[in-house]
């Protein structure tokens, strides 16, 4: 009885660990989970009905991270789940931060949030750009 205790508590944790590894590998294959409701007003115009990121035309949605590359046009976007995500803007694109901003204010590193909708296939068209 000494001897199985023992061996019987090192199997409990090694299942608890792989649960634990299974479950959020599983969470992360679901994508990102993006929670706007905060009460500040910037957030709220972003908020969704629908995690469904391409299924949605012309409807407006939220991503967010980080830019890896830029050009006159659009913007390449790095995503949580390591994927990238290119987004196009135009001089009516808003851009915000904490004081008034503009699309020479947007450098590759920095953070972002890009209310976007799409145009076509994979290509989104961003309304604003918010500058974390």
């Amino acid at each position: 009885m000494k001897k199985t205790l023992p061996i019987f508590i090192v199997i409990a944790l090694i299942i608890a660990a792989g649960a634990f590894y299974l479950g959020m590998k599983y969470q992360q294959s679901k994508g990102p989970n993006f929670n706007f409701n905060r009460s500040n007003g910037l957030n709220n115009r972003f908020a969704t009905s629908s995690n469904n990121f391409f299924g949605n035309q012309g409807r407006e949605r939220m991503i967010r991270g980080q830019i890896i590359a830029k050009d006159e046009k659009s913007l390449t976007i790095k995503l949580p789940n390591g994927s990238s995500q290119i987004v196009i803007y135009s001089n009516d694109t808003k851009v915000e931060k904490s004081v008034a901003g503009q699309i020479s204010d947007l450098q590759i590193g920095q953070s972002v949030d890009v209310s976007v909708k799409n145009i076509d296939n994979n290509i989104l068209s961003a309304n604003s750009i918010l500058i974390r």
